[in-house]
């Protein structure tokens, strides 16, 4: 197997962050969605309150355990290459990193939204996962086959 495939399906999730991460609800309403950027390195949105319509500018942080999970994702990028185990384990690390995430975002949710809002998970979050898992097992696969 070729350890390049491995490589490209890290690159991959450069394009999975620019797609719709989460969204965020209350009462079947959305009131915001995220891409895997502002997810992990915060942004500010116009929310829409779905009380009365009006919109407000509001600050939302970024979320370091997935910024840390990104970064990982292209360090497995660049060393796969080179050392495909070595990218499989960044990559795995990455794969934890961001269930770790989602548990504590839908727990920061349920606490700050007083149970009234709602976090979904969109494509770009599964289809990361999906490349995650798929690279490093290409990876492992690869170097086995140097070996």
């Amino acid at each position: 197997m070729n350890p390049q495939l491995s490589t490209a399906s890290y690159l991959g999730i450069l394009i999975a962050f620019l797609l719709p991460f989460m969204d965020f609800s209350c009462q079947g309403h959305k009131i915001a969605s995220l891409s895997g950027y502002q997810v992990a390195f915060g942004t500010t949105l116009d929310m829409k309150s779905p009380m009365d319509g009006s919109t407000k500018k509001q600050r939302i942080d970024g979320t370091p355990i997935v910024a840390v999970a990104f970064l990982l994702a292209l360090v497995a990028a660049a060393i796969a290459l080179r050392f495909g185990i070595a990218g499989s384990v960044c990559a795995g690390i990455s794969l934890i990193l961001l269930l770790l995430a989602q548990s504590s975002i839908n727990k920061k949710a349920l606490e700050e939204g007083q149970g009234i809002i709602a976090v979904n998970y969109d494509l770009g979050y599964y289809l990361t996962l999906l490349l995650l898992v798929g690279g490093a097992i290409i990876g492992v696969i690869a170097s086995k086959k140097k070996a």
